[in-house]
Parts: C-alpha cells; structure tokens; sequence
C-alpha cells in the first residue's frame, strides 16, 4: 500500500512540473510583454507613492494605496514564478519618478497613472489570456479603477495641501482618501 502511495504521489508530482514546464513554453510573447509591462507599472507606482510618503509623511490616500500596489506586484510577480520565468526587477527609484510640491498635486497627478495603469490592463485583457493570468489583470485593474481612482480623485479635488517645505497638521487627505485596503 505505501509503494502504491509512494508511486502516486511522485507520479502526481511529475505531471505537475510537466504541465509547469508546458505552460511557460505556451505563453505567447504577447503575454509575457502583458505581464512585463503591468509589473512594471506597479513598481513605478508604488516608488511613485513611497516618495510621496517620504516628502509629506504617512498620508492618505498614499498609505492605504502603497500597499495595494505591492499586493499587485507581488501577484504579477507570483505568476512569472509560477510559469518558471525571471520576476522583473523594478527599474524606479527616487531618481526617475515624479515628485511633487503638494499632496493635492500629487494626488491629481495619480489620478492620471491610475486611468493610465487601468487602460495598459483593459488592453492586455484583449488578448487570449490563461485564466490565472486574466483573473490578476482583471482584479488589478478592478482595484485601480474602483478604489484607487476615486480616493485620488477625491484627494486631489481640494484636501490635501501640505508642502514639502512645511508639514502641518491636518495636510495630506486626512479622512478625503478612502481608506482601503484595495
């Protein structure tokens, strides 16, 4: 009884990595580019807000939103590793993203990367997708249109004015951004 198990189970185990390797070999390089260029984003935005945190403080909706990011990120990431191939490396960094004299410009700012992020995915959706691979897209740009774009749209339509130069009480959104853990 315990080779029958012994065998099943190294069996099982052997069509996993078969069925692993095929799917790597089956994704088209359109694919690899969608998800290329999704995780990319997602690291240029979440540089994009760790620097806004860094200039005006831990603010909403920049807080609540970083994380989001990272969860995005690391599901795309999930996914290059499950299809056996190379994560991309972020390419941002405090030098090459934007910075910003206010929250409220900043936050005006996101509203634009967020439409822009939600539009790379809509496009990626046209394509012949496996299922894992759609479901991250859909969920990551799901989050960018109906949690990420309304919290900086409020953020940037009249609260959120602390300076770099000067941080008060009360700047960034305060209460403006929705809290979310999305």
């Amino acid at each position: 009884m315990f080779k029958i198990k012994l065998t099943l189970f190294i069996g099982l185990g052997l069509i996993i990595l078969g069925v692993s390797r095929v799917n790597a070999e089956s994704l088209s390089s359109e694919v690899i580019e969608a998800m290329t260029d999704a995780i990319l984003d997602e690291y240029k935005a979440e540089q994009t807000y760790s620097m806004v945190i860094e200039d005006f403080g831990n603010v909403k909706p920049f807080k609540n939103i970083i994380k989001a990011e990272r969860r995005h990120a690391g599901m795309l990431a999930d996914l290059f590793a499950d299809y056996g191939l190379e994560v991309p490396e972020s390419r941002w960094d405090s030098t090459n993203v934007p910075r910003f004299e206010t929250v409220a410009l900043a936050c005006e700012a996101s509203v634009q990367a967020e439409k822009d992020n939600a539009a790379i995915y809509e496009k990626y959706l046209k394509l012949d997708l496996p299922d894992d691979i759609r479901e991250v897209i859909t969920y990551n740009m799901n989050a960018s249109v109906n949690n990420h774009l309304p919290a900086f749209t409020r953020c940037g339509s009249g609260c959120g004015e602390g300076t770099r130069q000067g941080r008060n009480p009360g700047q960034g959104c305060g209460g403006c951004g929705r809290t979310t853990n999305d």
